[in-house]
């Protein structure tokens, strides 16, 4: 059934499911099982193997390590965990009661969120988090609904993360283009190059984002979105009231109150320098031919970058609320709220 319509059956049963259930991990599982079906021709062990195979793939290629997938998989994880500590710290809680002082409009505060949806580009997943968990003081403040807060969110992270090199989705579509490159026997050009060339091409990134501030500072609403919003602005309602069993798994941190400013920028900030500048030197150790920098970039081992980068940001990350902590006479004794 390759090649055929039915190659259509899968993603549509997991965009079904995920619509149906609202469980997007038991909708894909659905997907995969589907697809491994119709790829072995309906037999339940021949998909078996395949399931097992496309899992392995993953984190084993040939019979050495996939060190690319792993230490991205690894990144991400660690980019939640800097995220809980950063947040249990009360650095996010601080920075959205600064903001709260300085934003003093609906349209100000929705623009701030695009803004730092588009400076944390390092990782889209922690581009979500982290903005999330800053800007909800501030848009709640604003009776922004969490709809509309999630689709700022959502299309500033994605469409920044996949036209940054130096991101987990930009390092991945590099590879993807070198895997090409080779294929065809192109070697006229790096495939780092070759993703700086495609930046200007890449028009969803482009009109998602122009979209992004076009609705935040017009307060264009349409569809469900404009429903939540007046809903928003008429109660102060900013959650949907039929969804009161869906809990944010950050409330269930306990967060510092004696959280500051810093407390969110200085991780970020060695975050982004170390996994820069282990990338760099990654170009640097790994470049023969002239010392520019696309050849750098093209020639850096950017998993291990964003690997390096992520513990250095997590040690640090960890020495910080150990500090604040100590200070509080111990974790049992914080005062939490």
């Amino acid at each position: 059934m390759e090649n055929t319509v039915w190659s259509l059956l899968p993603p549509l049963l997991a965009i079904l499911f995920v619509l149906l259930t609202k469980r997007v991990l038991v909708s894909l599982a659905i997907g995969i099982v589907a697809a491994s079906l119709l790829l072995a021709q309906f037999n339940v062990l021949d998909s078996f193997w395949l399931i097992w195979d496309a899992f392995s793939g993953v984190f084993v290629d040939g019979e050495s390590l996939n060190t690319w997938n792993v230490f991205i998989l690894l990144f991400v994880l660690m980019l939640g965990v800097i995220t809980a500590f950063i947040s249990m710290m009360g650095g996010a809680r601080a920075f959205g009661e600064w903001m709260i002082k300085r934003v003093k409009s609906r349209a100000g505060a929705q623009v701030m969120t695009a803004l730092l949806g588009i400076v944390i580009f390092i990782d889209d997943y922690f581009n979500s988090l982290t903005v999330g968990q800053v800007c909800k003081p501030v848009t709640d403040q604003h009776r922004i609904s969490r709809a509309k807060l999630s689709y700022i969110i959502d299309s500033t992270a994605a469409p920044v993360c996949v036209v940054a090199p130096i991101s987990s989705w930009g390092a991945y579509i590099i590879g993807i283009i070198g895997s090409i490159l080779v294929t065809q026997g192109i070697n006229d050009f790096s495939a780092f190059s070759a993703f700086i060339q495609m930046i200007p091409m890449n028009l969803y990134v482009w009109a998602a984002l122009g979209l992004v501030f076009v609705i935040a500072i017009r307060n264009v609403d349409f569809g469900p979105m404009n429903v939540h919003e007046k809903r928003a602005l008429q109660t102060g309602q900013v959650t949907d009231p039929a969804h009161k069993e869906v809990v944010d798994a950050e409330e269930k941190l306990p967060i510092s109150k004696k959280g500051r400013v810093r407390d969110l920028f200085v991780p970020l900030t060695i975050l982004f320098v170390s996994t820069v500048g282990m990338i760099v030197w990654s170009g640097i150790s790994a470049t023969t031919e002239e010392m520019t920098l696309i050849n750098v970039f093209g020639n850096a081992d950017v998993p291990k970058g964003l690997l390096v980068g992520g513990i250095v940001g997590l040690v640090v990350t960890f020495v910080m609320y150990y500090s604040q902590s100590s200070k509080n006479e111990g974790f049992q004794n914080l005062n939490f709220g």
